[in-house]
């Protein structure tokens, strides 16, 4: 028997996410160095959180590898967010729902990191120079960033891992 070559079967659907009343359309896939990437990062994030002595610097996404794994999983769908005036607490929660969902590769998982955002809303600007309330980044910007684990999609992740999915 020949093996039929696979992208003659392999449907990958996009993701599909309603903000506003408008359905953004993600790409449901990422190339396979990127993928790797992730791996190690939920790799990394789940060994941290089970007590286990992980680097904290390899805890972190940073500079061209971020820039690189964002840009595919948003597939230029973050400039047209930014154009239809969404805010970073819409961009965020995109972010946390495409990397659950490439982490595990289950639209369930995703779906769950995108409920877990329900109700939630922009911080709103401190009152005072002391003031410092959690920071809701919207993951854009330099070369030079870097971006934390995304504790909703790697415990989303650690979830699926532990069910045996």
């Amino acid at each position: 028997m020949a093996f039929r070559d696979l992208d003659d079967f392999l449907v990958v659907q996009p993701i599909d996410l309603p903000i506003r009343g408008k359905v953004y359309h993600f790409p449901g896939a990422i190339s396979a160095a990127s993928g790797l990437r992730l791996e190690r990062f939920t790799a990394l994030t789940r060994l941290q959180g089970e007590g286990g002595d992980a680097d904290p610097d390899e805890l972190l996404l940073i500079g061209e590898d971020a820039d690189t794994l964002e840009a595919e999983m948003f597939g230029g769908v973050k400039a047209e967010m930014i154009a239809d005036g969404l805010t970073t607490a819409h961009i965020s929660a995109v972010f946390d729902t495409l990397m659950a969902y490439h982490a595990t590769g289950s639209l369930e998982v995703a779906e769950r990191v995108w409920e877990d955002h329900a109700g939630e809303s922009p911080a709103p600007a401190p009152a005072t120079p002391q003031a410092t309330p959690k920071a809701r980044g919207s993951h854009a910007g330099s070369t030079g960033r870097q971006t934390k684990p995304a504790t909703k999609a790697a415990s989303a992740t650690q979830t699926s891992s532990d069910s045996g999915s």
